[in-house]
């Protein structure tokens, strides 16, 4: 099923924005301090978070790549556009979201 690109989310700008993020997040991962004692919890969650981020990063230029961004993984629905704004890495439409959400409770 082909999405057809919100007018403000153009391919071109949504590459950008990945781009952007995942060279600022691969600073953030490469630059980590090594910690000791009672940091070394707190920075390592951080660390896994950056990692996580970077991880739904690349997914989402994938997507952009091969045409689905926009696109829910789950249903196939369009993603609403707002969501996409608002998270350019949103694989789900929010329906998908909030039950995937509810299966980890």
């Amino acid at each position: 099923m082909l999405v057809e690109m919100p007018v403000d989310l153009n391919t071109q700008f949504v590459k950008r924005m990945l781009k952007k993020e995942e060279m600022q997040l691969i600073e953030k991962i490469k630059d980590f301090p090594i910690l000791r004692g009672d940091e070394i919890y707190m920075m390592s969650w951080r660390l896994v978070k950056y990692k996580e981020r970077l991880r739904q990063n690349q997914l989402a230029q994938k997507w952009l790549t091969s045409g689905k961004f926009g696109e829910c993984k789950n249903c196939g629905a369009c993603i609403e556009e707002g969501r996409l704004k608002a998270r350019l890495t949103a694989v789900l439409c929010i329906d998908c979201q909030q039950e995937e959400d509810r299966s980890f409770i």
